[in-house]
Order: structure tokens, then sequence, then C-alpha cells
């Protein structure tokens, strides 16, 4: 029987500061580049994070861009009643991929969220389906040639087999930042190819920026990445 991932604990955690990756990395990067838009396009956009999970980077980024219509989604339940019970925004369970199209939306936030779908090309094909013209995707992951290897070197996950970079498939692992609680929880981890992500993302949507970042023994564990529409 899996435990349930313990969204209190993580919204704790990221009210106290203590993940600096999420502080150090991802956060300005999502900041900077919704900045960027809405100096080109105006304060008034419209804004979903994709698999909000306790709905604390929604909330930052309402509490940012004021002006800014935003709202979550995500398809856990727990992470749902974690967000609404702390955060006073629109949040729902749901799938990115049965959202209406009848809706676009100006930013897309996919924060840590792509290499845990199994449906990754279904994904960015609706992405491209309900964002705006010029619209932009805001997408951060771990570097899928050094981000699992590093761990593993380090001691910090073990797997019962080697990793193989070529090997595309899904791992179930343990969630822990550094500094951080030793989370029950494993979360899916599908390993894909970075050739696997940039032709999916290329596919559908214009790649218009990407970042290897977070360096650790010389190699980079984050990528960075900016889609557009059109």
């Amino acid at each position: 029987m899996s435990i349930q991932y313990d969204y209190e604990s993580r919204v704790d955690e990221l009210i106290k500061g203590v993940d600096a990756t999420f502080k150090n990395i991802l956060e300005p990067f999502i900041y900077g580049n919704i900045s960027e838009y809405i100096k080109q396009s105006g304060a008034n956009i419209d804004i979903l994070d994709v698999g909000c999970g306790c709905g604390y980077l929604t909330a930052s980024i309402a509490k940012e861009f004021g002006e800014a219509k935003i709202e979550g989604i995500d398809i856990a339940e727990g992470a749902i009643a974690c967000a609404t019970s702390h955060f006073d925004l629109k949040f729902r369970q749901q799938d990115v991929v049965d959202l209406s199209e009848s809706k676009k939306f100006d930013v897309m936030v996919y924060n840590m969220v792509l290499h845990n779908l199994q449906e990754l090309e279904q994904t960015i094909r609706k992405t491209s389906r309900i964002l705006k013209d010029k619209g932009i995707v805001l997408i951060t992951i771990p570097h899928p040639a050094f981000w699992l290897s590093d761990k593993i070197a380090r001691g910090k996950i073990i797997l019962e087999e080697p990793f193989n970079y070529s090997l595309e498939r899904f791992y179930q692992i343990p969630f822990q930042i550094k500094n951080g609680m030793q989370h029950q929880a494993q979360l899916t981890y599908y390993h894909r190819r970075l050739t696997t992500y940039i032709n999916i993302f290329s596919k559908y949507l214009k790649l218009v920026k990407f970042e290897e970042v977070d360096f650790k023994n010389g190699y980079p564990t984050m990528l960075r990445i900016v889609l557009e529409n059109g």
C-alpha cells in the first residue's frame, strides 16, 4: 500500500524557505519570465499553474503579480485540499489533458511536474491548444542526464539495477530536499532522454529558452525551459 504524499509538510517547508533549490533556482526563473511577459503584453493576464501541489507557488505568483488572474490544477485530491485550506485562490482537481479548450491562457507553469507524468506528448499537445497566441510555457525539470545519477552517486537514492540513461522507464523514488524532512511517500519519476523532451516540445511549440542550471560536482542537475505558442 502506497503512503499518501504529505502536502502539509511540503507547504511548511516552502513557507519556511527550507527548499533552497525552489527559492534560488526555480522561483526566480518563473518570476522573471512572467515579469518579462507582462512588460510586453500587459498586467491583466491569465496564468495556469499545472500540477500546483500544495498551492504555494500559485499563491506566491498571485502575490507577486496582483493584477494577473491565476488558478492552479492538480490531479491529486490531497494537493487541492491542502491548497484550498491555505490559500484563497481558485484551485481544481483536474488533469490538464481533460481541460476544455474554450479558455486560453497567457502563461502556463509546469514547475517540477513533467517528469512525474506518463503522458508527456498528450500534455504538451493540450498545452499548445489552450495557450494563447504568443503565450508562454515555463518548465522546470530535473536534468535527465545528471539529476538521478548524481543522487545515486551521493547515496541519496538506491536503485535495484544500474541507471541507464538510454533506457526510458519509470522509477519510484523517495522525495527529499536538502536540509528538509524525509518524506515517506514515493514519487513516480519518468526518466526520458533529453532528446525526447526537446523533440516533443518542438513538435507543438517554439523553444525560446533552454538553461542548464544548479551545478553540482561540475554537472547541471536542473533544466529551465521557455516555450512559446506561435
